[in-house]
């Protein structure tokens, strides 16, 4: 390419007239509005031609009329001798330039930056997607999958047993009932069950008999038992009796109380003997000759014993 050299070109560029009016586009113009063609400027040819002079000097090469591809061969040639400046490897990495271009090169290593930021070091089985879904077997729902079987295996692993008086029980993967079945008054009786608490309702229906003859637990495994008898005097002798309680103990019957309810004012009260116990009654003796309570008639006996 070579500048304008006819006859009417100027030995030097003029200087640009000022800016007359609203920087736009080319028009051809339309008679029928009438619109005028746009007039190409001296001034604007001058600015066309001295940009793209530019560039082929700017490349050290020598205008040529008769050469048409100057212009491409400047580029080409301000990229090869540097005249485009391209930033390194580590540039581009750092992302830090806005003056430079990235070649090819520098774009490859950006990407393996990134890449290995990603992978973190992660070992060469596991270093792309397709490796780990193929590790976890390509189950979009392995985080779920793995709580519920390693909450089953968890819950599959545990037992609550019942032992004791206490029933039920289980793996805690089911819903758990633990029963404790309470004594009744029947049972309390029998004292032979194992597998039944007390309670006071279980209690308070234990025993037997009436007010007047009977038997009823006491806490800490004893039994108290009551009645009463009469016994007839003769007079002139002592007059023994026997004593049947309603329920024989297990083991030992601790302690017998045993009284009589006669009594003469201003006399001692009529003495009850009780000469020997077993667990399942005693027997005793009434004095009926003494002087001051000598009698030939029934006497009423009353008694208590508490044993185990």
């Amino acid at each position: 390419m070579q500048r304008i050299d006819g006859p009417s070109a100027a030995a030097a560029r003029p200087a640009p007239a000022p800016v007359s009016g609203t920087p736009g586009y080319f028009t051809g113009g339309d008679p029928a509005v009438p619109t005028a063609p746009t007039a190409v400027s001296a001034d604007w040819l001058n600015a066309i031609q001295e940009e793209v002079m530019g560039v082929i000097l700017g490349a050290g090469l020598t205008p040529s009329k008769a050469d048409s591809a100057q212009l491409l061969a400047a580029i080409r040639a301000l990229i090869t001798s540097g005249g485009v400046s391209f930033a390194s490897d580590a540039e581009t990495v750092a992302g830090a330039l806005a003056n430079k271009a990235v070649s090819p090169r520098g774009a490859a290593a950006l990407v393996s930056d990134r890449v290995a930021g990603v992978r973190g070091g992660v070992a060469a089985a596991l270093d792309t997607l397709a490796k780990i879904a193929a590790a976890i077997g390509n189950n979009p729902n392995l985080a779920a999958d793995t709580t519920a079987a390693l909450a089953a295996r968890a819950l599959a692993a545990r037992r609550i047993s019942a032992t004791g008086a206490a029933t039920g029980g289980g793996t805690l993967t089911d819903d758990l009932v633990i029963d404790v079945a309470a004594a009744s008054g029947a049972e309390i009786n029998a004292g032979s069950a194992l597998d039944r608490v007390l309670t006071p309702a279980g209690f308070a229906s234990a025993g037997g008999g009436d007010g007047s003859s009977g038997w009823a637990p006491l806490p800490g495994g004893n039994i108290i038992q009551w009645g009463s008898q009469t016994v007839i005097g003769t007079g002139s002798s002592l007059v023994g009796f026997n004593i049947a309680f309603p329920r024989p103990f297990l083991n030992v019957c601790g302690s017998l109380v045993a009284t009589c309810n006669y009594f003469t004012a201003g006399k001692p009260a009529l003495v009850v003997n009780i000469q020997s116990t077993t667990i399942a009654g005693a027997s005793g003796t009434l004095n009926t000759t003494d002087s001051d309570n000598r009698f030939s008639n029934g006497r009423l006996v009353q008694w208590q014993a508490i044993g185990r």
